[in-house]
């Protein structure tokens, strides 16, 4: 049986590891939840690691294929009572220890501790208390900083993803930095034989082995978001066909969006075209596609207003109620690929930007390369010379189910049978409205 939410998301998420060992216990762990999005990459441990990183590995990257996210995701020490082993936080605030500079995390999804970095491991209890006294901070680690310092230098998103290894208490074996190489991969022989040599260190070193682990696994069953998502669906819905409900639905599955809101519009600013139903109709139609989906809602604040439909005005609206929910949540708008090239020609897109994230849902005949180079095309035509990247492009699958079809009465198939009915009993789109001879 086909999975209707495919898994192939294209999220522009990179997640970096110090580590190859962190790197493939969070991919296995991700990959078993059906949790797999973007990239994975092992990046070196350390400052060194991280620039080395960027430098070569982001820097190189066209604006296509360049995430617009990053998450720093491995372990860390613990210097507080919170962070017990196994563990698992998000980075709030970020202190590098050598030169005092600080970076706020803009994307927290996991409950959120203060991290310092520094330049070498702690490997003794009384150097971690030593230095939560200076600092104050919850975890120590070696790359953060210098992660927040690269990300925030490209305007990029960004966050830190850490679980406990070794809590507060607890002193890390002698020499073991020397088992890892700059790459980030355990130099096996080396460790096997460090160990082998000092056979009392083996237990202390399986149980810092499966803290980390089992606190990665942990951190992995989280879904990557910080608040939730409000996706924002406008169109005519004349008729709401079968496309119009699925694949907002897969969208919504995709990002992890809690609530899918319907907009209809009174007017496309972009066409000048009526709708052939009124109005009320339209409306009466979506409440019967919609059915009882508890995630599903209808705005009519367009409908309501006169004149043409401007999204940035409706986006104003709907930000204001996101902000004012409990918690707060993140607008989405939802637009196919052809309609996201008309993006340059809308209102104020730069303030649709501010107010709601971008996702970009493929359509045929646009495959992901043909959709960025069509996309940056309709920028440069539109005389702007940095386009508004979207923040997801979702290959949620084809569905031909047309508007225009089903008007024209060749595409009844693809309507909600309650929505069919309605049709035929209030005569629109040319149907023959039943006589009381037919019942």
């Amino acid at each position: 049986m086909r999975d209707p939410y495919p898994l192939a998301v294209i999220d522009h998420l990179a997640m970096l590891h110090p580590l190859a060992f962190e790197a493939k216990v969070w991919c296995d762990a991700r990959l078993s939840l059906r949790r797999q999005t973007g990239t994975s990459e092992v990046t070196g441990p350390g400052r060194n690691g991280i620039i080395r990183w960027f430098e070569t590995r982001f820097d190189p990257m066209d604006a296509a294929s360049r995430p617009r996210r990053l998450a720093l995701i491995g372990t860390a020490g613990g210097l507080s009572a919170r962070a017990t082993p196994a563990s698992t936080w998000s980075a709030g605030e970020i202190r590098d220890v050598a030169t005092g500079s600080r970076w706020q995390a803009p994307w927290r999804p996991l409950p959120v501790a203060s991290i310092v970095s520094v330049d070498a491991p702690l490997k003794s209890a009384a150097a971690k208390a030593s230095l939560h006294a200076l600092s104050g901070a919850d975890l120590v680690d070696l790359e953060s900083a210098a992660f927040a310092e690269c990300a925030t230098a490209r305007g990029v998103e960004w966050a830190v993803i850490r679980a406990v290894s070794d809590g507060p208490l607890e002193s890390l074996p002698s020499g073991c930095t020397a088992w890892i190489d700059t790459g980030g991969r355990t130099r096996t022989l080396v460790a096997i034989a460090a160990n082998l040599l000092r056979p009392w260190r083996i237990p202390a070193v399986a149980r810092l082995a499966s803290t980390a682990r089992r606190g990665l696994e942990s951190a992995a069953m989280s879904p990557l978001e910080h608040r939730p998502r409000w996706i924002v669906f406008g169109g005519s819905f004349d008729p709401p066909h079968r496309a119009h409900l699925e694949l907002p639905r897969r969208a919504a599955e995709s990002i992890a969006a809690s609530r899918l809101l319907f907009v209809p519009a009174r007017i496309n600013p972009l066409k000048q075209a009526v709708p052939p139903a009124p109005p009320e109709a339209r409306l009466d139609m979506l409440r019967l596609a919609i059915g009882d989906d508890p995630r599903c809602e209808i705005r009519s604040l367009e409908l309501d207003r006169e004149g043409p439909s401007f999204t940035v005005d409706t986006l104003r609206s709907l930000a204001a109620e996101a902000a004012a929910a409990d918690p707060p949540a993140e607008l989405v708008l939802l637009v196919g690929a052809d309609t996201a090239l008309g993006f340059p020609r809308w209102r104020e897109p730069e303030a649709i930007a501010e107010l709601a994230s971008v996702a970009v849902m493929l359509r045929p005949p646009f495959d992901l390369n043909r959709f960025h180079e069509s996309y940056a095309a309709a920028w440069r035509d539109a005389g702007r010379a940095v386009a508004i990247e979207p923040k997801w492009v979702l290959d949620l699958g084809a569905d031909p189910a047309s508007s225009t079809a089903a008007r024209d009465g060749g595409s009844e198939d693809s309507l909600p049978a309650a929505v069919s009915a309605y049709i035929r009993e209030h005569g629109l789109y040319g149907r023959v409205a039943p006589t009381a001879a037919d019942s």
